[in-house]
């Protein structure tokens, strides 16, 4: 399977990135977008300055008031995806908003390390009408394209009720409720979270 040879590319990429990233965001421009081959360190599906990251993940201490800065625009991209991205409003920053912006692209960027490279090295070409639902229930999934023999594994069940779970995601993270043929990009995760 084509997988276990991605699969190690995709760890040394994260590597990479993890240890580059606190330089690389430095190249970002008012829109929070990397340009040439350092646009492979972004997410593919949203700026460096992520509206999501800002409403759902970001600190109080870290709020550099995004809409004040930025209007987030949904744009169409290659593969049958879409992505977000932030247009500057052209406000300015003050000294402390410009580091306060600076450790949320730090951290969005540490949150989906490598996703560039993963989408654009390690991905997969799927038709969705062809994958089939191999097994499904509340915690886990498993999907199969016989054609470009993408998979996917995810789960998410609980070990202690309440406390703690693991977090599977494996294969290609394919999109089922899209339509057409959509790039669908690796997926290597495996982790416990405490809930």
């Amino acid at each position: 399977m084509i997988w276990f040879l991605y699969a190690p590319v995709a760890v040394l990429t994260y590597i990479l990135c993890l240890i580059t990233n606190p330089l690389v965001i430095l190249f970002c421009d008012e829109n929070g977008e990397l340009h040439g081959f350092l646009h492979l360190w972004q997410t593919w599906d949203d700026s460096c300055d992520s509206l999501f990251f800002m409403r759902e993940v970001c600190p109080s201490f870290l709020d550099y008031d995004y809409d004040k800065h930025y209007e987030c625009r949904e744009q169409q991209i290659e593969g049958n995806r879409t992505r977000l991205v932030s247009i500057s409003k052209g406000v300015p920053f003050s000294f402390v908003g410009r580091i306060q912006r600076y450790f949320c692209r730090l951290w969005w960027l540490t949150r989906n390390c490598g996703y560039g490279f993963a989408y654009e090295w390690l991905s997969k070409d799927v038709v969705i009408k062809n994958v089939r639902t191999l097994y499904k229930d509340d915690y886990t999934v498993a999907y199969y394209d016989p054609e470009s023999h993408a998979w996917t594994l995810s789960s998410d069940q609980p070990i202690i009720q309440g406390f703690l779970r693991w977090e599977v995601y494996l294969g290609w993270k394919i999109p089922v409720w899209a339509s057409g043929k959509c790039r669908a990009m690796i997926a290597i995760r495996a982790v416990f979270r405490f809930e």
